[in-house]
């Protein structure tokens, strides 16, 4: 197998603990994380197979004036990262350059129409638990961007290309079938339970999604879609067009907010636009549809806590706002029931009523009664009408009995 050149752009520099340039030291290389065995290294000439009579002496190299490592070759079995020890400090993992590894990646892929990459990983390194001996020894691919994206492209550091409407481009999480043993290791065949990616089309081909997802399994073990943010509309079949205002939603799923520390489910915009909660028959939020609506009103704040009061809205059949049955003024504390039915807060521990009227005289802690509109015509059952007509306060029983119980 060749020998790798190290170091990569990422680990080329090395700064001792106190966060000083490691400059012009030396760097001894070791094969292990708790370096206990010295790395063959060898001078760098620029060919992937070295002359062992190139090793250098005791695995080590200098750092130069900037504390950047020197190039050089590592050992001849493809090993791609290495640790190292500065000035007797703490550990530092070092990775081979990343060009023969990217060659090497493609030999082992290939250029047919199906391959893969599987990058090794075991449980050699032991628990992260910090004892002696115990390393990382999980594989990972690791990507370095260093790039904004400006024109839409630069700095994707992974690209998935979906060449056929109905294809997936998803990352798979597999767990055994039969779960775990006493030993925590698997039991049946790996199976695929939660999916991350977009798609366009569905999987039955009768609509589109369009769509980034997050799925799992129900309780038969089909997939299905826990959450989705839509990147296009999907009554549009033939364009993605793009949203200026997407759909993020859930699915057969409960969408719950941990409070232990002081969380909050926020409805956030500045004073004069409104914040909305909408109860409608319709997950694309057509106004026909709409029904229920609870809402901090666009009222502009004009100072005295003035304005962003709180609504209940209701919608007929039809979408079409009727009124508003409930109103709380953010100001006062008063809460209007209806168009005519107000409890007024007068205090922390005071409050007025009053029906179909907003005169209470300059009283506080009472409770102020409009005079009908209509008096009863006719006799109520099982119990009485009281209403104030002409300023008196009159009662008309089941009998048919009107009964003045204070005069104007």
């Amino acid at each position: 197998m060749a020998s790798r050149r190290f170091p990569d752009s990422g680990t080329r520099f090395v700064q001792r603990p106190n966060g000083d340039q490691a400059t012009n030291g030396v760097i001894t290389y070791y094969l292990d994380p708790a370096c206990q065995n010295r790395a063959p290294v060898y001078v760098e000439r620029g060919t992937d197979t070295p002359d062992p009579d190139d090793a250098l002496l005791n695995s080590s190299t200098h750092l130069d004036g900037y504390g950047g490592q020197v190039d050089f070759r590592g050992p001849t079995d493809g090993t791609d990262v290495l640790y190292a020890i500065v000035d007797s400090g703490p550990v530092i993992r070092v990775m081979a350059a990343p060009e023969p590894r990217l060659r090497a990646l493609e030999q082992v892929v290939g250029t047919g129409a199906v391959g893969s990459v599987s990058i090794p990983s075991s449980f050699a390194g032991g628990e992260d638990d910090g004892e002696d001996g115990q390393y990382d020894s999980t594989g990972r691919l690791n990507l370095y961007s260093y790039q904004r994206a400006d024109y839409y492209s630069y700095g994707e550091t992974i690209r998935h290309y979906l060449m056929r409407k109905d294809a997936k481009a998803m990352e798979a999480w597999y767990f055994p079938a039969g779960g775990y043993d006493v030993n925590r290791l698997p039991v049946g065949a790996m199976k695929p339970v939660v999916w991350a990616g977009a798609h366009w089309e569905a999987n039955n081909h009768a609509s589109n999604h369009k769509h980034w997802s997050v799925e799992t399994p129900d309780s038969t073990g089909a997939i299905q879609t826990r959450f989705e943010v839509r990147f296009g509309n999907p009554s549009v079949d033939n364009a993605i067009a793009g949203l200026d205002k997407t759909l993020i939603m859930t699915n057969l799923a409960d969408f719950v907010v941990r409070c232990s520390n002081g969380q909050e489910l926020r409805l956030s915009a500045p004073a004069g636009t409104e914040k909305g909660l909408m109860f409608s028959l319709d997950s694309e939020g057509a106004d026909q549809y709409r029904r229920w609506k609870i809402r901090s009103t666009n009222e502009a704040e004009a100072g005295a806590n003035a304005g962003s009061n709180w609504q209940l809205v209701r919608y007929d059949d039809a979408g079409v706002l009727m009124d508003t049955p409930i109103v709380v003024s953010r100001s006062t504390g008063n809460i209007t029931l209806g168009p005519g039915f107000v409890a007024r807060r007068s205090s922390s521990s005071v409050s007025s009523l009053s029906l179909n009227t907003s005169s209470l005289g300059g009283g506080v802690g009472v409770v102020g009664v409009g005079n009908a509109t209509t008096p009863p015509a006719s006799n109520p059952t099982g119990g009485g009408v009281l209403y104030a007509e002409g300023g008196a306060l009159k009662w008309r029983g089941s009998s048919g009995t009107v009964t003045t119980i204070a005069a104007a």
